[in-house]
């Protein structure tokens, strides 16, 4: 009990978090990249859910977040606790728009994701029956059953102008942006080259992990 109300109370903060977070030097592939995601999420909104699926003839929660950043270059895993439990996690307070919010509907695990947007709000695949749709986190039934948010995107360039300690390259035209489980190509002319195994190797060049596929 004790848990659950420090937890509601933190997401009752979160306007006065987001408001006094300073901007930080984000780095601007991440930021386009996050836009795209957001934009490209925004325009299922109305499909059904469908138990399962995957595509655009319909979605369930974490197909839906799968579809979505499929789109923009990221593979994620399939499930919403293998979604959750692959990124980064992160405080709320610290989401940016297309990181991901979890929530545990029966209480116990790990069952639904949608993909956070600005301020408390998410856009998701519901349930049976409803549509994708935007909703809010401090929603009484939402807010009951937040159960955490992660990232897959890193937001700031280090001091050499990398990221993750890595580097950014501009080959051809075309600009890397390194994240949890891809190296996710912004130039306009791929989506991204999947890189598997990063999260367990060395943070390495973005550049060095794609170039020898384009």
């Amino acid at each position: 009990m004790k848990a659950l109300i420090l937890t509601l109370a933190g997401i009752a903060s979160l306007y006065v978090l987001h408001a006094a977070e300073p901007a930080g030097r984000e780095n601007p592939s991440a930021k386009a990249l996050r836009a795209r995601i957001v934009e490209t999420a925004k325009k299922y909104i109305g499909t059904m859910y469908r138990y399962g699926g995957r595509g655009e003839a319909g979605f369930d929660c974490s197909g839906f977040v799968q579809f979505v950043y499929k789109q923009n270059g990221i593979i994620l895993p399939r499930t919403a606790a293998g979604q959750f439990n692959q990124g980064t996690r992160i405080d709320l307070a610290s989401a940016s728009p297309g990181d991901l919010v979890f929530f545990k509907i029966d209480g116990r695990r790990i069952s639904h994701v949608g993909i956070f947007l600005n301020g408390l709000e998410f856009i998701h695949s519901p349930s049976t029956g409803k549509r994708v749709a935007v909703a809010r986190i401090d929603a009484d039934y939402w807010r009951k059953r937040f159960a955490g948010a992660v990232t897959y995107i890193v937001n700031t360039a280090s001091k050499g102008g990398g990221l993750n300690g890595g580097s950014t390259d501009n080959l051809s035209g075309a600009n890397f942006v390194q994240t949890r489980s891809a190296c996710v190509w912004t130039g306009g002319c791929r989506t991204g080259i999947p890189r598997r195994g990063w999260a367990d190797g060395p943070r390495g060049s973005c550049r060095q992990a794609c170039s020898s596929s384009i």
